[in-house]
């Protein structure tokens, strides 16, 4: 079994509110693709920007695919095995 990338929901704007991020862990040799519900995105995607980070400073950028006010789509980049913070920036 290979480790995995293990997720988890920090807020850092509040006038953003995740929900729920699906999935919730997922191969560090494998790229993805992350579902992010929650409220107050903006149906404006242009104005966001989504991280993962974890506790060893290590932060990757994720592209936003698609999105509305309550649901993003977002690339899983690659990384080290670990628990990640998942943030999001309007």
């Amino acid at each position: 079994m290979t480790d995995a990338l293990s997720f988890k929901y920090t807020p850092f704007d509040t006038s953003v509110q995740i929900n729920s991020i699906s999935p919730s862990s997922w191969s560090p040799v494998r790229k993805s693709v992350m579902t992010i519900t929650g409220q107050g995105f903006g149906n404006d995607t242009t104005f966001l920007q989504a991280y993962i980070s974890n506790s060893s400073g290590n932060v990757y950028k994720m592209k936003i695919l698609k999105g509305n006010d309550s649901e993003l789509t977002v690339g899983i980049p690659g990384g080290l095995p670990g628990t990640y913070v998942v943030n999001i920036y309007k």
